[in-house]
């Protein structure tokens, strides 16, 4: 018993390794689009079991997910580059005003 709980926390960890390599190279967009996939399928195989049809709910599940995260995760992707301009916007403001004795700082900005 303890040598099957030992595999099974192996290959638990392996996958979870290989999932976190998957998505560092993403974009919050496909990030979205994969976690929401897999919580789909998970929730539409089960609910499809409880009418017999496992495979039609987890392949439903895994599309409306997929759809769905792609959006979430883009529309927050939007959000953090839109902060990031306005940020970005204001600290050139704040240094423009910030001219003082005729130095200039905005060089430092490009």
């Amino acid at each position: 018993m303890k040598m099957k709980l030992t595999k099974i926390n192996a290959v638990s960890c392996l996958a979870l390794l290989c999932i976190a390599a998957l998505l560092s190279g993403c974009t919050g967009t496909q990030k979205g689009a994969l976690l929401g996939s897999a919580l789909g399928a998970g929730a539409g195989a089960i609910i499809g079991h409880q009418s017999g049809r496992g495979g039609e709910g987890a392949a439903i599940g895994a599309l409306s997910g997929g759809l769905l995260g792609g959006l979430a995760g883009d529309h927050i992707e939007s959000n953090q580059e839109a902060k990031q301009d306005a940020y970005e916007q204001g600290r050139r403001d704040g240094l423009r005003e910030a001219n003082v004795g005729g130095s200039s700082y905005e060089s430092d900005l490009k």
